[in-house]
């Protein structure tokens, strides 16, 4: 499955018979974002104990359908529950997600 760079606590959601799963694979250092059972996002991260570096990709089939926005909303507040850590947002779409949400910017490193 090609994936491209895209520039909530785990869960489901429904929207208009769409069900989005969001989950952490932490052996895989990796939030995945399913939509129908398939997958359309992830977020790697890696983990040092006090930041959380991330990148977020998005299948190319269903690029542009706001899944990077998604999961990475979802990756930030699973990180944010976990307290303790900053996220550095190494790639220019976690970046620009973050200018996008000035409120969520208190845990940036």
């Amino acid at each position: 499955m090609q994936m491209r760079e895209a520039g909530l606590p785990v869960g489901e959601v429904e929207n208009e018979a769409v069900v989005l799963t969001f989950a952490e694979h932490a052996s895989l250092s990796r939030y995945a974002l399913r939509r129908d059972g398939e997958l359309v996002a992830t977020l790697d991260h890696r983990d040092d104990g006090m930041t959380v570096a991330a990148r977020a990709y998005t299948v190319l089939a269903v690029h542009g359908q706001s899944h990077a926005g998604e999961i990475t909303s979802r990756a930030v507040t699973a990180i944010e529950a976990r307290g303790g850590r900053t996220v550095r947002a190494e790639r220019p779409y976690v970046a620009a997600w973050f200018r996008r949400h000035p409120e969520r910017a208190d845990i940036l490193a």
